[in-house]
């Protein structure tokens, strides 16, 4: 009895050590993923720091202290779309 309990106590310790590598094997990739689009997104407002909505993605990530994405979800979220009055500003941070 002790044998089968020993086998099957280092069975499940194996699965579970397979099933974090791969865990942490995709969280490895995503970052990477992430890496590389924030790496991009950097790359396009050097590039063309005064077109579209840039400008004020650069300025809130400078005046804020907030990175890239922050700033640049906060623009095409909040500060980019034309608002009617102030119920409509109001509605929108209500969510």
């Amino acid at each position: 009895m002790r044998i089968c309990a020993r086998l099957k106590g280092n069975r499940s310790r194996r699965i579970r050590l397979l099933k974090l590598r791969r865990g942490l094997e995709r969280l490895a990739v995503v970052r990477a993923q992430i890496k590389a689009i924030e790496q991009r997104r950097a790359q396009e407002l050097k590039e063309a720091p005064a077109a579209g909505t840039h400008p004020m993605v650069l300025m809130l990530a400078k005046v804020m202290g907030v990175g890239l994405e922050t700033a640049d979800m906060l623009v095409a979220e909040v500060l980019s779309r034309p608002l009617r009055d102030h119920r409509a500003v109001a509605r929108l941070m209500r969510g």
